[in-house]
This record gives C-alpha cells, structure tokens and sequence, in this order.
C-alpha cells in the first residue's frame, strides 16, 4: 500500500509540474524553470506551486523503504523540507509589471540552492553506505543539470525538467525495484 502511495505521489508531481506551463501565459518551457512557474502573482501558478510539497511528500514516503545510510537519508529528509520551502516561497515572476515580495524570492532562492546541495550530498552519501557507483552518477546529474542551466539560460528549462524527471524515475525504479526483488525474496522463502 506504502509503494502505491509513494508512485501515486511521484505520479502527481511530475503531472503538476507536466501541467504547470499549460496553466500560465506566455511561459517557455525551454527556457523558463519550474519555479518560474510557480511565480508570485502569477495566474495559474498554484498547479506548479503544488508540485513542490507533492513531490516532497513522496520523497518521504520513499525513505523507510531504503538503506541508503542515515547521512544520505537526512539529506533526502533536508532535500523534502527544502521542497516545502520553495512550494511556500515563490520565485519572482516573470511576467513584466507584476509586483511580488523580493524576501520570499530570496527566501525561494535560498531554498533552492540548500535542496541542491542536499541532493547531491544525498547520493555521494549513497554512493559511499552503499558501495554503488552509479549512485555517484546520479550526483554528477543533480550537480552538472544546475551548472548547464547557467551556462546555457535559454536551455535552463529543460535542463532543470530532465532533472526532476531523473529524481522523478530514480525514485519509482527504486520503489518498484524493491516491490520486485521483495516478492521474489518472499516467493523463494529468503525474506
């Protein structure tokens, strides 16, 4: 029941971050981040807006199941917080003329940054309990996807949306990986 919720949730985020540009005008996917739009005073951000606690909720629900080590495991705890955060926290919108608190867009910000660094903590951390290099690769996307949306602006978009899609599947290969070799262990009467 667990691993439905927690592939419903992950579901969610990614239809509401899918939906997200549909519900706001004159937004390029391209080039504009998911928190763009969810901006303040921006029609229609609230489908976006809600795609943050959504997916931090599933990040959650995803935790008791793993071994990942309990460094990675705070991390991923900070990384869920910090989705809260910018779910709260709006960035600055993006259409011209619409007025917006410049704290919150700093707050959003900050937040932004403190879930990237926790990410990318979360799985060198992985990498090291867990003896799996792959794991390191997932770091290096988390890390390389953000410094490409600097360097390359009118990309940042899908950049930023192939990286929420990486975590996105990361999480439901692992919450269905462990269904799979769970019911084998079960079946064999290993587990």
């Amino acid at each position: 029941m667990r691993r439905a919720l927690s592939v419903s949730l992950l579901g969610a985020a990614a239809t509401l971050f899918a939906l997200g540009p549909l519900c706001v005008r004159g937004y390029d996917w391209l080039s504009q981040s998911i928190s763009e739009t969810a901006a303040q005073n921006t029609p229609g951000a609230w489908v976006a807006r809600a795609g943050f606690p959504v997916l931090g909720l599933a990040v959650l629900s995803v935790l008791p199941r793993v071994r990942w080590g309990p460094v990675s495991t705070a991390c991923y705890q900070a990384f869920a917080g910090g989705l809260f955060a910018v779910g709260t926290w709006s960035h600055e919108p993006y259409l011209p003329g619409v007025p917006y608190d410049l704290r919150e867009a700093v707050l959003h910000s900050v937040a932004a940054t403190a879930m990237g660094v926790a990410v990318v903590s979360a799985e060198v951390f992985a990498a090291w309990h867990t003896r799996e290099g792959r794991r390191l690769a997932l770091a290096a996307a988390y890390l390389v996807l953000p410094l490409a949306m600097t360097v390359h602006p009118a990309w940042s978009g899908l950049y930023q949306r192939v990286l929420f899609a990486t975590l996105i599947c990361f999480l439901v290969v692992t919450v269905r990986g462990r269904t799979r070799s769970e019911t084998v262990e079960s079946s064999s009467g290993t587990g």
